[in-house]
């Protein structure tokens, strides 16, 4: 993900493995140790450069494998699952990169933070205790991370509500909310067009960001639950909260996309080869802390890895991100087919979402996520495949076209393309009518439910293991569960199985 806005924008990603044949170049560690003294250039750096890069590296991301944001989750289960693991699991790097496109020529400024939360203060934050993955330990592991440095020299931080928390508890209370009185002179014909054109891009940004692929929640709730503050209950909140700190906001993968399909192209190496393979678009990478390093382990290189995917990018499809200027209406000119491209990498620019999901059998199509149907209770040696031969011909209602596809080991998805067989199979699941073979898989233990149960059991925190006990205990769980207040639709989701870049196989 790729978060741009002028002289302050950001590039965001979670980093695990990395091919080590690459070239490295030279990032600023930063610790405890140098941390004022790379304070004063990083704020330099900073206020003199159009865009901001930053990769993360943390300690996990879910627990189980339905935990992770998937393609038939809608934008409020997402935000549910990825809300959860940003509190779950920890920060040990921040690389951020102010860089500036001139041309061909990047100029980068890369900073690498390193993190460790412990209670400076005494005051009780933050948290002591948080989650941990072992195949995430082991990958940082393999790349060098020195844990030690990490903990004895690592930076402590708050966020901005901890800070506010803390000034309070130490006895310099400052005013968190100031208050306008209101006034009896109605408003001006110039403050009620700038109002309703505040409540425009607001309600406008806050679309595209329901539009999107849900996964791409995960780089920014990380980043609010750390720097910003607890995260929301619900996704529209979230993308107001968010909206503040994040005005504008790019996608490499949708860039891409407009340049081929995806299939080959599934991180960043790969990406940056086949734009070479097909176009002559040199970038000249200018790094301000050293030179170009053959060896050795730098840590906090994706950062500039995503500088240069962007500038060859921008060269490819002839924007020209430098003469950008700080107005928003320059930038929806200059990049406007880009800004707040949350969208699925499937879907071009020109797509309208329907509330309907993509899915893939022999063509692709769309389909409404009522036409889903989570299956469990079968035998655990069965595979997608095996399971839609046991369906078909089990009863009428798979006489027509369906996909079958598993969740995780516990649970499948059974994808109706003609209407109403949907609700015609979860009534005939729940009637005393069941024949034939279907009646023989029930007897074994199969269960059915519709969307609204999974919704359920992500609302109210079932986070089990296997998705089928979570079905068990939201299916046995009074209908309360509703995001009232959201204008957010949990119908528009994307099935697609389209790959992106990964983001997250490039630090070293």
């Amino acid at each position: 993900m790729v978060a741009l806005i002028p002289r302050r924008l950001f590039c965001t990603k979670i980093s695990r493995n990395c091919h080590q044949h690459q070239l490295q170049w030279s990032v600023k560690q930063v610790t405890k140790s140098n941390f004022n003294d790379s304070l004063h250039d990083f704020h330099s750096h900073l206020s003199s450069s159009d865009f901001v890069a930053v990769s993360f590296q943390n300690t996990g991301s879910f627990s189980a494998a339905w935990h992770r944001v998937s393609s038939f989750d809608c934008p409020e289960t997402a935000y549910l699952k990825a809300r959860r693991a940003a509190d779950r699991f920890q920060l040990l790097q921040f690389a951020v990169c102010p860089f500036t496109i001139s041309g061909s020529k990047v100029t980068a400024h890369p900073y690498n933070f390193h993190l460790f939360p412990r209670d400076e203060l005494n005051i009780g934050m933050p948290s002591y205790s948080f989650s941990c993955q072992t195949s995430y330990l082991t990958a940082m592991a393999q790349q060098g991370f020195d844990f030690n440095a990490c903990i004895y020299d690592g930076i402590s931080y708050l966020s901005r509500a901890q800070e506010l928390v803390a000034k309070v508890r130490m006895g310099n209370p400052i005013a968190i909310h100031h208050v306008v009185k209101p006034t009896s002179t109605p408003p001006s014909v110039a403050d009620t067009i700038f109002v309703e054109r505040v409540k425009s891009r607001v309600k406008h940004w806050k679309k595209a960001c329901a539009d999107s692929s849900s996964r791409k929640t995960d780089d920014f709730s990380v980043i609010h639950s750390k720097f910003i503050g607890p995260l929301p209950l619900n996704m529209d909140e979230f993308l107001c909260s968010l909206r503040l700190v994040f005005p504008h906001v790019f996608d490499v993968n949708h860039l891409m996309k407009e340049i081929g399909p995806l299939e080959n192209v599934t991180n960043i190496p790969a990406a940056i080869s086949y734009l070479k393979n097909r176009f002559f678009a040199p970038i000249d990478m200018e790094i301000s802390h050293g030179a170009l390093l053959n060896e050795g382990k730098i840590h906090g290189q994706t950062v500039l890895r995503i500088c240069h995917l962007f500038a060859k990018l921008c060269s490819v499809l002839r924007i020209t991100p430098g003469a950008i200027q700080s107005s928003d209406d320059n930038i929806t000119s200059r990049l406007g087919g880009y800004a707040h491209s949350f969208k699925s990498c499937s879907v071009s620019s020109q797509e309208s979402v329907d509330g309907r999901i993509r899915i893939w059998t022999k063509s692709p199509r769309k389909v409404g996520c009522k036409h889903l149907v989570f299956l469990w209770g079968f035998r655990d040696s069965l595979s997608a495949g095996m399971l839609k031969s046991l369906l078909q011909g089990s009863h009428d209602v798979f006489s027509e076209e369906f996909d079958v596809c598993l969740v995780d080991k516990s649970c499948a998805i059974v994808v109706f393309l003609q209407p109403n067989l949907s609700q015609a199979f979860l009534d005939i699941m729940s009637s005393e009518g069941i024949s034939g073979s279907l009646r023989e898989l029930v007897s074994e233990g199969l269960r059915a439910a519709g969307y609204e149960t999974y919704k359920r059991a992500c609302g109210l925190g079932y986070w089990e293991a296997d998705l089928a006990s979570a079905l068990d205990k939201a299916s046995a769980t009074p209908d309360c569960f509703s995001q009232s207040g959201s204008e957010t639709n949990p119908s528009e989701v994307y099935w697609c199985n389209d790959l992106m870049i990964n983001l997250a196989t490039c630090e070293v």
